[in-house]
C-alpha cells in the first residue's frame, strides 16, 4: 500500500465531534484520555474522544449515570448547556440524543 493512501486511511478514521457553548461563560472538557479543551463561552471546540467530565464554574460535572455510555456517532455537531439545574448537558439538536452530565461533589 502506498504511504499517500495509508495516510489517507488513516485520517478518514479520525473521530471528531464539534461541541458548541451555548452559555456565556466557558467550560472545561475532559475527555476519556484526560484530553482538556477550553470551550469559550458561546464558542466551539473540535474534541476526539468522548467527554467524561465538564467544569463549569468550577463544579465538576461528571457523565451520568456512572457508567453511562458517550451516545453519539462521529463526525455529529452537539451543543453544550448548563440546564439551570445540578446538571450540564450535551445534545445533538438534529436528533435530540442527550448526555446528562450531573455535579459531583468534590
Amino acid at each position: 500500500m502506498a504511504l499517500s493512501s495509508l495516510l489517507f486511511n488513516q485520517e478518514a478514521q479520525l473521530t471528531m465531534w464539534t461541541i458548541n457553548n451555548q452559555q456565556l461563560d466557558p467550560m472545561t472538557l475532559i475527555d476519556t484520555n484526560n484530553l482538556q479543551y477550553n470551550l469559550p463561552g458561546q464558542g466551539n471546540v473540535n474534541v476526539n474522544a468522548a467527554i467524561q467530565t465538564i467544569i463549569y464554574h468550577r463544579l465538576r460535572y461528571q457523565l451520568a449515570p456512572d457508567g453511562a455510555i458517550w451516545p453519539f456517532l462521529n463526525d455529529q455537531n452537539l451543543n453544550a448547556a448548563y440546564d439551570g439545574g445540578s446538571n450540564v448537558r450535551i445534545i445533538n439538536p438534529q436528533t435530540e440524543v442527550t448526555a446528562i452530565y450531573a455535579y459531583t461533589a468534590p
